[in-house]
């Protein structure tokens, strides 16, 4: 049984503008000048279902679809979790948005356990704390 649902909310801050609307995130850039590091955390786990994890793709899709990373201004890494975390891929790995866009439609499904906490800590320790890629001063957004 599928259920539809609207939510409607946005944000404003002096850089963007974010909107919520029936599960899509729509990005709109306002006179963006500064860098931004992206990480995508996908929950792969079975609080997800397999029959909804499309959604979940076709979300983030839209919502890498919505980004600069053409001009080298936003990089997107993504951490994938279930039982256990993976990066998927990290966020010097690709310098267009088309090739992040097929990496983020690549994701599969696992299933089983949701372990959210493993994938932050992931997240932290590779992107973060190790630095896998060099820190540009930009800000990171989870």
């Amino acid at each position: 049984m599928s259920r539809d649902f609207e939510v409607s909310a946005d944000v404003n801050c002096e850089e963007s503008t974010v909107s919520l609307r029936t599960g899509l995130i729509l990005l709109n850039c306002v006179a963006c000048s500064g860098l931004a590091d992206v990480i995508l955390v996908m929950d792969a786990s079975d609080s997800i279902r397999i029959e909804r994890f499309p959604r979940v793709i076709e979300l983030l899709t839209a919502v890498v679809e919505q980004m600069d990373v053409d001009s080298g201004r936003v990089r997107v890494g993504a951490v994938k979790f279930a039982k256990n975390s993976t990066i998927e891929f990290h966020l010097n790995r690709f310098t267009s948005r088309q090739d992040v866009m097929d990496a983020v439609q690549r994701v599969t499904f696992v299933g089983g356990r949701t372990n959210i906490s493993g994938a932050l800590w992931t997240l932290v320790l590779v992107h973060v704390v190790s630095y896998t890629v060099t820190p540009r001063g930009g800000q990171c957004f989870i």
